[in-house]
């Protein structure tokens, strides 16, 4: 008698969803060096939150991909360069 083998529905492991990492260097009235931090967050989102802590006289909060939080006081940022996006993926690629 033949046997019938069900088929097993075979699933691809979900990948995890890359992550955004923005490069930011800020340069602080009266400091000799700028400030380099890495950033998990897209572009748009920091150049809105650092034109708000500079236009309100506010204070620019940033955290970096460590966890890390760097706060500056709006009125003593002389300039920010927010870096080109970089999409890194977390995981093996196959």
């Amino acid at each position: 008698m033949p046997t019938t083998l069900g088929t097993m529905a075979t699933t691809k492991p979900k990948t995890p969803a890359p992550t955004v990492s923005v490069e930011v260097r800020v340069w602080v009235q009266g400091a000799a060096k700028e400030i380099t931090i890495t950033v998990d967050s897209p572009a748009q989102t920091l150049l809105q939150q650092a034109q708000d802590a500079l236009t309100g006289g506010g204070v620019l909060t940033l955290t970096d991909n460590r966890g890390r939080t760097l706060m500056l006081a709006g009125d003593r940022v002389a300039a920010i360069e927010v870096g080109a996006q970089i999409e890194r993926r977390v995981g093996f690629a196959t």
